[in-house]
């Protein structure tokens, strides 16, 4: 399953209003070749080539892997071109090694290498803390 670049990708125009009836067009990388793109993160709803934006200047994205995005106005003139844009199955974590519980904070958790012992920990919001992975 391909996660989206955004789940909805919104754009304005040069007076930030809604970029109605602007295309995006999904191109392998490097190419001018058309890449398969989706409606839903099952990959079974193909978006048309080029994606027309709706009348709120958004369009649901999803694909696989890397793509070359390219959107224009309704008159096709470029408003940019991004080279390479990951889909999101590639996210990864950076996590601050060696360091002490952070505080907690209602709503959130935090991830940590714990300086006192090498263990990868997670911080709940409610001050609990649990051991994901022990150094060995």
């Amino acid at each position: 399953m391909a996660s989206p670049i955004i789940p909805k990708i919104q754009q304005v125009d040069e007076n930030g209003l809604p970029a109605v009836g602007w295309k995006l067009y999904v191109y392998e990388v490097g190419t001018s070749t058309p890449k398969s793109s989706y409606s839903d993160s099952l990959l079974t709803v193909l978006n048309a080539h080029p994606i027309v934006l709706d009348a709120l200047g958004m369009a649901s994205v999803y694909y696989a892997g890397s793509a070359r995005l390219l959107m224009t106005d309704e008159a096709d003139v470029t408003k940019w071109n991004e080279p390479r844009v990951n889909s999101a199955d590639a996210v990864y974590l950076s996590i601050k090694d060696g360091v002490t519980a952070p505080s907690a904070v209602v709503g959130e958790a935090y991830i940590y290498v714990d300086s006192a012992d090498g263990d990868l920990k997670v911080k709940f919001g409610d001050g609990t803390i649990k051991t994901i992975a022990t150094d060995t």
